[in-house]
């Protein structure tokens, strides 16, 4: 049969016992911690086993070590104190309304013997009494909290008086991990000392911690906002230079080539043509001989005008650019077309990526693709 483990109430500082409904050290104000107490006999360690679990640490991990375990009581510190806060602010309340009601009790009371009154009374006052008793003896815990902290200020500040403060580039060294973790912890031990001076209402002190975290949050807010915008000046500087340049060599490329947009109108003015009039000859002379499988778009077409008339055909061109070898464009294409044999009303619109080339003296069609 399985022993069952005992469990104690032990402060982690002073290592003092307590009962199983205690919650705070009454010498350290510390929050109690359930142990486990197993009934060992001590174990001999000899000096070849000490060798084995020596365990070789840097100084200054050891340092990271402890001021993160620092840093870990002080937040059960932070919740402690609220918790303090808390239960001092509720005991007030009860206490002011069991204030106020006494003088009617006694009221009621007076110039009877009753024995229910007299009871009321004494019980209310009683009740008064254990109140003030609790707060006090709180707010006892509370002062002698803000004497352990205090000591651990001086601690601190005497700590970060010896290191030297570590510049901008030596904040991810171990050494500037340690400073920083140091002014981290003295930052929150003072917080913690002025708000036990303050007394402050456990929602006053709650607003404050949000407060830090509003604050901390919109810092970093307006730092990337103010890194977006400088990332995005300069990249719009860039574009616009590198407009401003691509501007410069169109220009330049137009008088090379010899294009112009007219060029690229002509042609399609002739494309729109040879399709509403299904003129073969003079849709196949405004494709380049380069034109890959033109052949088999010669194919097409004539079983296109073979099924459909044009009604209407329509363009608009689109990001024109003219290169040193030729030019480019989109062009939409809008066009209704009738079936011969239906009769009925279809309508089509293309979005084609157009290459032009010069070819015997004039521009034409090098190759077309479909755009999504």
């Amino acid at each position: 049969m399985e022993k069952t483990p005992k469990i104690i109430m032990q402060c982690p500082k002073c290592l003092k016992e307590f009962p199983d409904d205690a919650n705070y050290c009454e010498s350290c104000s510390v929050m109690l911690e359930p142990v486990e107490v197993e009934d060992k006999k001590p174990e001999n360690i000899t000096e070849s086993k000490m060798a084995d679990l020596d365990v070789k640490v840097s100084d200054q991990d050891e340092k990271i070590e402890d001021i993160r375990i620092d840093s870990l009581k002080t937040d059960i510190e932070d919740k402690f104190v609220f918790t303090l806060l808390l239960e001092i602010n509720h005991l007030k309340k009860r206490l002011s309304k069991k204030e106020n009601l006494l003088p009617d009790i006694r009221k009621k009371e007076s110039g009877t013997e009753h024995s229910d009154f007299m009871s009321k009374g004494r019980k209310a006052e009683a009740e008064v009494e254990e109140i003030t008793k609790k707060i006090s003896k709180l707010e006892s815990i509370l002062e002698n909290l803000k004497k352990k902290i205090e000591g651990d200020i001086s601690g601190l500040e005497t700590r970060i008086k010896d290191i030297k403060k570590p510049g901008l580039l030596s904040l991810l060294s171990d050494d500037g991990r340690y400073y920083s973790m140091l002014s981290s912890e003295l930052k929150s031990k003072n917080s913690l000392r002025e708000i036990i001076e303050r007394k402050s209402s456990p929602f006053s002190y709650k607003l404050q911690r949000y407060n830090r975290l509003y604050i901390a949050g919109t810092f970093i807010v307006v730092l990337s906002l103010a890194i977006s915008w400088v990332l995005s000046a300069y990249i719009f500087k860039t574009h616009d230079s590198s407009n401003s340049l691509s501007s410069t060599m169109q220009t330049n490329d137009i008088r090379k080539t010899g294009i112009t947009e007219k060029d690229i109108y002509t042609l399609l003015e002739d494309i729109k043509h040879s399709n509403l009039k299904k003129d073969l000859v003079l849709w196949e002379s405004r494709y380049s001989r380069s034109y890959l499988e033109l052949k088999g778009k010669k194919e097409n077409i004539l079983e296109q005008w073979n099924k459909y008339n044009y009604k209407t055909l329509n363009y608009r061109v689109d990001k024109i650019q003219i290169q040193n070898e030729g030019a480019s464009a989109i062009i939409n294409w809008e066009m209704v077309l009738v079936p011969v044999k239906t009769g009925e009303t279809k309508i089509i619109a293309q979005r084609l990526q157009s290459d032009f080339i010069i070819e015997d003296g004039k521009l034409k069609i090098s190759s077309v693709k479909k755009e999504d």
